[in-house]
């Protein structure tokens, strides 16, 4: 009878740490992306930007502009169309 009640018991440590091990990682990737968000938004937003610029980048190099320049180009129209429509 001890050894049925035995076998019972492990099955059911088994059972609660395949249930309670993936609870705990599960908190700690939340807690790790909580921890990291501002990282993880700076990227997002830089490969969005990223995107956004590409169209006009492939254009001003397709036209002779060098890379760098094409981009400090654009960033250069953004800023001054942000200031004339704040004035």
């Amino acid at each position: 009878m001890s050894e049925a009640s035995s076998g019972t018991r492990k099955g059911d440590l088994g059972y609660a740490a395949a249930v309670i091990a993936p609870a705990i990682g599960m908190g700690g990737a939340a807690a790790l992306l909580y921890y990291l968000i501002d990282i993880l938004l700076v990227l997002f937003l830089g490969i969005v930007v990223a995107a956004a610029l590409q169209p006009g980048h492939a254009r001003l190099s397709r036209w002779g502009v060098p890379k760098g320049l094409a981009v400090l180009l654009i960033y250069l129209l953004f800023i001054v169309s942000i200031t004339l429509i704040k004035e």
